[in-house]
């Protein structure tokens, strides 16, 4: 569970060189004190993951440094097992990052419906049957592959635009389509980047 978290919030690095100071730790952001390097600023995220069959939410809090192409405020992903957002603020001066975003799991239906599937769950993503209706800023459909580990692992569902805009150096050929069902039976081979393997890991297991 922890890796899908991590894949939501793109898995900040920190990296160790005199430059600003940001508080920098998981789900409590006291005595942790930081230097970042010279090029990144500070951030706080919070992840919430709520599993839609038993109704279970899971949820890490994280304060940092980060490059600013990091920055993408609001991300959302919508499966028929899982809704999961990540909020993430940014700032530039000394140990602004304190405090926490608040996340409400979201329910209200925004119109647009995706095909949805997991191949971990032993699903046929090749062909999916099954619908969701996507919710809050979940206004696109996504498909995904991977076999960059030797296992395929296929996903579809909702995504939200700012997730589906990426730098393609992160996750290559995680598609994006915004109109109902658009994400059907598509043969998608792709090579995808670690920090997105790592953050569909959280949805994987």
């Amino acid at each position: 569970m922890k890796i899908f978290l991590c894949l939501l919030s793109f898995c900040a690095v920190v990296l160790q060189v005199h430059s600003l100071k940001c508080y920098s730790c998981e789900n409590t952001a006291s005595g942790c004190n930081h230097t970042c390097s010279s090029e990144d600023i500070c951030s706080k995220d919070t992840t919430k993951t709520w599993f839609t069959q038993t109704g279970i939410e899971d949820g890490l809090k994280s304060w940092g440094c980060i490059a600013n192409e990091y920055c993408f405020g609001h991300v959302l992903l919508q499966t028929k097992l899982k809704v999961g957002i990540t909020k993430r603020e940014c700032c530039q001066t000394e140990l602004c990052n304190k405090g926490v975003i608040t996340v409400v799991i979201p329910d209200k239906k925004n119109g647009l419906r995706c095909w949805s599937c997991d191949n971990d769950n032993g699903e046929n993503c090749a062909e999916p049957t099954i619908t969701i209706d996507c919710v809050d800023i979940g206004t696109r459909c996504f498909t995904l592959y991977s076999n960059s580990t030797g296992i395929e692992q296929f996903m579809r569902g909702c995504a939200s635009p700012s997730y589906c805009s990426i730098d393609p150096e992160i996750g290559t050929d995680f598609t994006c389509c915004g109109k109902d069902l658009c994400n059907a039976s598509q043969n998608v081979r792709a090579t995808i980047g670690t920090v997105w393997l790592a953050v569909l890991s959280l949805w994987l297991f």
